[in-house]
């Protein structure tokens, strides 16, 4: 199926849109002037009637009737004879001559009915037509006249022939007496021609505008689309992986806030990308420090077996001492892959924790204690102080226990013999808990401090002592349980690592 173009549908909805309004206006037009038109042809024609009935009232009724019709009941002997009858007949000596002038200059048809004599008495354009010869709806408009109505009417159109528009008006005597009606009659066809002219001319106007509107919703259409095409490019450039495609239209209507969330939607793509791409990356550094960190050991347990296998080391003693390091070297490998695998739960969005109200600073407790006979072993002093007895929080008890414990084996390692291991707890001013670990030992120089709880980071390439994943283990269990974490060092004020709880339970 072939696709039409979105600026030629719109060109076309336009201009059918304004077709259909230019027809409906030409039978508006039609309809609406046609009546206008044919009223004020009636008030012309009655004005017309009413002025020449004024115009002879001055005619004189009562001479030789020498060229008229007779009327209705008469001889043709009274015709000719002068006063006949009982009424009185219309002379048409030389007022004849001017009813054809008025004929003439009134470019209507008119007719003169005498009212006592019922002759009438017609124009040049016109054969005689006696009274008797007229309908009856004429007969009755003639009745009217005769009271003293001027109106119109279009009874004498199938006496003429012709569909028209007759006018009637009374003529009068000296004395006020109607004693005639003058009919003025005029066809359709003049009017109907008017309108037609009017209409032609309508019709030139409305295509002269067709073809204007034709024009103008072409390029309205293409200023329409122009920015729907380029957003249907930018869409197509995103879906094939160009993420750093853009709309760069600026407008502010409906289009202009489609494009500018089609170009956030390409941003977000974008960073997505970049955030996929250093996972990419920070999971090849991974499994690169992973098969590092795991060869080591296994190197130092491959030689001294294959030393110890192939006889090499024969004394007791030295066989005892490969058999240490072997101890040794299990074990660390047994941590490593330990701290591995909890890494990849803490990762993992599936792992939950089983999170309940536990009071703080009793986890805290637990843990300096456990780890008193560490600090004793490694001649160290283990100093704890509390001085918030009660900090309700949603944890998990066992992994905050190992977040603390974390925190104390690191400082317990790296502190100098015979020093003080702290621990303390206080609340801030906004009422937050804040736990630290403080040691004298080995200073974290400015530039390793932002990289200590990045996995398999380690301050001394040559450290031996961690497996350079339990600060990781560490800021993860904190990001799980909402607590902030940081470290500072120098070499006066010794190293301390900060835990900021938020907000306790009862203030959540």
């Amino acid at each position: 199926m072939k696709h039409i173009k979105l600026s030629r549908r719109i060109a076309i909805s336009f201009f059918l849109l304004f077709l259909v309004f230019s027809l409906v206006l030409s039978v508006l037009f039609y309809t609406l002037n046609r009546r206008s038109m044919l009223q004020v042809y009636e008030d012309q024609l009655l004005t017309h009637a009413i002025s020449i009935a004024d115009a002879i009232d001055g005619l004189n009724f009562s001479g030789e009737d020498t060229s008229g019709t007779v009327g209705q009941g008469q001889s043709p002997s009274q015709g000719q004879g002068g006063q006949g009858g009982p009424g009185r007949w219309m002379h048409m000596g030389p007022q004849s001559a001017y009813l054809d002038l008025i004929n003439e200059i009134a470019m209507s048809d008119i007719w003169i009915v005498d009212e006592s004599a019922r002759s009438v008495t017609v124009g040049m354009t016109q054969q005689p037509i006696n009274y008797t010869e007229l309908n009856p709806q004429a007969q009755a408009l003639l009745e009217d006249v005769f009271s003293g109505k001027a109106l119109t009417s279009k009874a004498f159109s199938e006496q003429l022939d012709s569909a028209s528009l007759s006018a009637g008006a009374p003529v009068y005597d000296e004395e006020g007496q109607v004693i005639a009606a003058v009919l003025l009659h005029n066809s359709y066809s003049d009017l109907n021609q008017s309108l037609f002219g009017i209409l032609g001319i309508l019709g030139v106007s409305l295509l002269i505008a067709l073809l204007v509107a034709l024009i103008l919703t072409t390029l309205l259409s293409r200023r329409i689309s122009r920015p729907v095409a380029q957003m249907e490019q930018t869409a197509t450039r995103l879906a094939a992986g160009d993420y750093e495609a853009r709309s760069g239209i600026s407008q502010g209507d409906e289009i202009g806030a489609l494009a500018r969330n089609i170009d956030k939607l390409a941003e977000r793509l974008s960073e997505a990308e970049r955030e996929r791409e250093q996972q990419e990356e920070s999971k090849r550094a991974f499994l690169a420090s992973v098969s590092h960190e795991l060869r080591t050991p296994v190197a130092v347990m491959r030689s001294s077996l294959e030393a110890l296998r192939d006889g090499i080391v024969s004394e007791p003693e030295r066989r005892q001492e490969y058999y240490d390091d072997l101890l040794v070297e299990s074990r660390q490998l047994e941590r490593q892959i330990n701290d591995l695998l909890e890494l990849s739960r803490l990762d993992s969005a599936e792992f939950t924790f089983e999170k309940s109200e536990v009071n703080i600073p009793d986890i805290l407790e637990d843990a300096v204690r456990g780890k008193r006979r560490q600090a004793e072993k490694l001649g160290l002093s283990l100093n704890y102080e509390d001085d918030v007895k009660q900090y309700a929080y949603m944890a998990d008890y066992n992994r905050l226990y190992q977040l603390f414990a974390i925190l104390m084996d690191n400082a317990l390692r790296y502190a100098d013999t015979g020093t003080n291991v702290s621990i303390s707890s206080q609340l801030t001013e906004t009422g937050q808990l804040e736990i630290l670990v403080h040691d004298y030992g080995s200073v974290i120089t400015p530039e390793a401090l932002p990289h200590i709880f990045e996995r398999f980071y380690r301050v001394n390439a040559d450290d031996s002592l961690g497996s350079g994943l339990g600060l990781a283990i560490a800021a993860a269990l904190a990001d799980r349980h909402d607590i902030a974490i940081e470290a500072e060092s120098s070499a006066e004020a010794g190293t301390t690592f900060r835990l900021l709880f938020s907000a306790p339970l009862d203030e959540h």
